[in-house]
């Protein structure tokens, strides 16, 4: 079956009426619902079946908490033996909580049961020269070998030779960027003028036979006055005024920049034309500025003294787990973490998730079903939850309760976390109505205190059936 749907609620159906009708005589009712669907509706239709019954909801809330515990140790005997098992599964979640101090959501405190006195030694051999006295790093000789230099006394930035080759000018101390603190200009080539655009570097605007005299320079016997003589028709450019060049736009005429990167100096900026620098690191001597090119310096564990800088040379220490007092107390020290919570709703009736909260029924079991702590179930209610439905749903119950549905709460691997699942279980008032319809079948449910109607399907004149059956309980 699909999930059934909803429809209106019959506010005044009497359930009650319905559920007078045993098994001895639901024909009689059978028949009266039959005779009003038949009068009522111009189908052919029966009612098959009446079944009042119970369905149940539960709602299942699961609580659960981290517990961490430590084992730790405290000079002295300052700890207070209390009364509280030693065995940590007979703690309750409640007792630690109890015990505890809470900060942050996190509760916290001593196991006190698990409390143990112990004898100890005031004095332990120094574990750092292992009872030798003597300086581990140096072995007593109260130098080292330089860290830095391994020894070898040259300063390893330079190499030894107390200076930086300049990386820009790569030690040639000219600037890498000009020509001897001069850019010349790429457009003019450094000559300051470039072809006039206008005449081709001729000078002239117009260059060509003079249509007066033809070319001869004569207008018969006299010089051509156009040309005056020469058979040229020339006319003289006017931007080059017949020079041929003009002044680069680019360099304004200069043929170039004084370099902005030297100042004209034409000497590389970094390193001023020196072609390195002097080694920071060692202040140009060229020795290792750790031991000063000694090759060695003093160990800095003993400080020069050749002797165990923990125990200075005494060979043992006083005992850090007795502080010196001769006695310890070793506990366990547990932490719970904040309650995470889940929550779900579940229910007999093939109604939707949405649907399970608006189901109104009795509550006949509301209690814990699991309480786990430390490996131990405290509070083991399933039976419980089932006995009180008397055999009703109880399948469906258990399958519901059961640890297969809690994957990380086995039998056979619960860990110390603490762990609560809450069980509310609810009895829901349930008829069940069968009708047949031209060959067809329908279910119609009448579900819950609220008295809300579920189908799976319904004819075409549904809600005309919906309502004749609501006319019919309510007489």
């Amino acid at each position: 079956m699909a999930y059934l749907q909803k429809s209106n609620s019959i506010s005044q159906l009497s359930l009650a009426k319905i559920r007078s009708y045993m098994a001895g005589n639901s024909k009689e009712l059978i028949d009266a619902i039959g005779k009003v669907v038949n009068k009522n509706l111009v189908s052919s239709c029966s009612v098959i079946s009446i079944v009042h019954t119970w369905e149940v909801k539960t709602k299942i809330t699961e609580r659960t908490s981290k517990v961490i515990l430590e084992q730790k140790e405290k000079p002295g005997e300052s700890l207070v033996h209390k009364d509280e098992p030693k065995d940590l599964h007979e703690f309750s979640y409640e007792d630690l909580k109890a015990y505890g101090v809470k900060a942050n959501g996190v509760y916290s405190g001593i196991l006190y049961g698990t409390i143990e006195d112990h004898p100890c030694e005031t004095k332990i051999e120094c574990p750092s020269c292992n009872g030798t006295g003597i300086c581990r790093t140096c072995e007593g000789k109260k130098q080292i070998t330089c860290p830095v230099c391994e020894g070898g006394k040259e300063c390893i930035s330079c190499n030894g030779t107390g200076t930086y080759t300049c990386e820009n000018c790569e030690g040639d101390g000219e600037c890498p960027e000009c020509d001897n603190g001069w850019y010349t200009c790429d457009e003019c080539y450094g000559e300051g003028t470039v072809t006039c655009p206008d005449c081709g570097g001729s000078g002239n605007y117009i260059d060509e036979t003079c249509n007066s005299c033809g070319g001869s320079g004569y207008y018969g016997n006299n010089e051509c006055r156009t040309c005056h003589g020469t058979g040229r028709f020339v006319r003289e450019c006017r931007r080059c005024d017949g020079e041929g060049t003009i002044v680069c736009e680019n360099c304004n005429g200069d043929g170039g920049w004084t370099c902005k990167e030297c100042h004209g100096s034409g000497k590389c900026s970094h390193c001023h034309g020196e072609g390195g620098f002097k080694c920071k690191a060692c202040d140009g001597t060229g020795k290792c500025g750790k031991c000063k090119g000694k090759g060695k310096i003093w160990c800095p564990d003993c400080h020069g003294k050749g002797v165990c800088f923990e125990c200075k040379g005494e060979k043992e220490i006083t005992c850090p787990r007795c502080g010196g007092l001769g006695k310890y107390q070793s506990f366990t020290e547990y932490s719970i973490s904040k309650e995470e919570k889940s929550e779900k709703m579940l229910c007999s009736l093939p109604i939707k998730n949405d649907e399970i909260p608006s189901i109104d029924g009795d509550a006949c079991f509301n209690g814990v079903v699991y309480d786990f702590f430390a490996k131990k179930a405290n509070v083991f209610a399933v039976d419980s939850a089932v006995n009180s439905l008397h055999d009703m749903n109880s399948i469906t119950i258990k399958k519901w309760l059961s640890l297969e549905n809690y994957p990380s709460y086995n039998k056979k691997e619960i860990p110390n976390d603490y762990m609560v699942i809450h069980a509310v279980i609810f009895k829901i008032p349930t008829s069940k109505i069968v009708l047949k319809c031209n060959s067809k079948e329908y279910v119609i449910y009448i579900v819950g205190n609220n008295l809300t109607v579920y189908y799976d399907r319904l004819p075409s004149w549904g809600a005309g059936l919906i309502g004749r059956i609501r006319k019919l309980v309510r007489k």
